[in-house]
């Protein structure tokens, strides 16, 4: 018997606790093909950033998703969802497209936990997916998605509306088209815009042509993307300058903790509820983790999260590296708000708008001091359907 190695260990752990958290989201009231969904993405990303497939770590690399090519890209919430979304594209095509990945599609089929219906269901979108690119409608409180290709339109039920819900009339969008029983649903949307002449090619090409040109125009779109954000250096410069006249707000804001108001207005629509002060405190009897396993138990959305493990990690890492910034003057609630932000999809990041925006100090402060922290938690996103109360 071959012995592991030390990164074949470390696969075969994450591969183990994403199972885990499949299971948890599911028995929580998931959607259930979402979440499987999800989970053949962050299985293959895995099997990517172990180098455990050889073929799909030169197949990445063709598209500039090697181990070292997010390194150039812009630490941009915009950039880097953007990005992500391409990703699961591109990791999608591998495994229903490429003859390369058809063993670890299979591998993928072996690990999921489900039942016999479920795998036959998720078997088929092998065949049967769809690489759209299409026109989108609103027709009442339905959204109807025209493809422009295959000029066929899907009709979106409304309980999926929610992982498409930032498209506006008219515009247009790449994404994966699933199907489930009598209906579809979409997975890794990017807001592609194609010209007049680049739609007119789809009448000289194959359904293998199309979709390998809506792949060079995704990647070129990325490229953009960065490239936009690059080039824009007295805009970052003034964007820097504001976050630091914020900073110092923050800054004054701790100098006069007694004067602090815990329930000032905040400027955009939260995740989580809103609810009564609650101070961000550890006691002299915790543990680190003790603390943080606390701090989520207070949100019922947080404790039954698809990926609990890994926020109790996260918040671990953050109070023993910072332990002076968790006073009890402080509302844990804006903290776990900025934890949530982080992880959903789309990304919804607070703006400067008030200096009692506290979830904004937070959500930066993860960001520019726990770097690597926040960049592990990208195989735990969630979509903001997840934060909705039960009704």
């Amino acid at each position: 018997m071959t012995r592991k190695t030390g990164r074949e260990k470390n696969f075969t752990l994450m591969t183990e606790r994403l199972k885990k958290e499949l299971l948890n989201a599911v028995k929580h009231g998931a959607k259930p093909y979402l979440m499987y969904a999800l989970s053949i993405l962050n299985y293959t990303g895995l099997t990517q950033s172990f180098n455990q497939d050889k073929a799909l770590l030169r197949y990445m690399e063709s598209y500039r998703y090697g181990p070292y090519d997010e390194l150039g890209a812009p630490d941009e919430p915009e950039v880097q969802d953007t990005r992500a979304q391409f990703a699961g594209v591109l990791l999608a095509y591998y495994l229903w497209r490429m003859p390369q990945g058809a063993s670890l599609w299979q591998e993928i089929l072996k690990w999921l936990p489900m039942d016999l219906r479920q795998r036959q269901q998720v078997n088929f979108w092998g065949q049967g997916a769809h690489l759209s690119h299409f026109v989108a409608h609103w027709q009442k409180n339905d959204l109807v998605l025209q493809d422009l290709y295959h000029d066929t339109s899907y009709t979106l039920p409304a309980y999926h509306l929610d992982l498409v819900d930032s498209l506006e009339e008219g515009e247009q969008a790449t994404a994966w088209l699933l199907p489930l029983d009598d209906a579809w649903f979409p997975l890794c949307l990017l807001p592609v815009n194609l010209s007049q002449e680049q739609l007119q090619r789809r009448k000289q090409q194959s359904v293998e042509q199309w979709e390998q040109f809506l792949l060079e125009v995704g990647a070129d779109f990325i490229q953009n993307l960065i490239a936009e954000f690059q080039e824009t250096e007295d805009e970052e410069a003034m964007i820097d300058q504001i976050t630091k006249e914020f900073m110092g707000e923050i800054d004054d804001l701790f100098e006069n903790l007694d004067t602090f108001d815990p329930e000032a207005a905040l400027a955009q629509r939260h995740l989580l509820s809103k609810r009564d002060f609650r101070p961000l405190a550890k006691s002299e009897q915790e543990s680190p983790e003790e603390f943080a396993t606390r701090l989520l138990a207070s949100e019922e959305r947080l404790k039954n999260f698809p990926y609990h493990e890994a926020l109790v990690h996260f918040l671990t890492n953050a109070v023993t590296a910072y332990p002076p910034l968790f006073l009890p003057q402080l509302d844990a609630g804006h903290l776990l708000e900025a934890l949530a932000l982080l992880v959903t999809v789309p990304k919804q990041a607070p703006q400067v708008t008030d200096n009692g925006e506290m979830r904004y100090f937070w959500y930066l402060f993860f960001q520019e001091n726990l770097p690597e922290a926040v960049a592990a938690l990208a195989v735990c996103q969630v979509p903001s359907s997840y934060w909705l109360p039960d009704q």
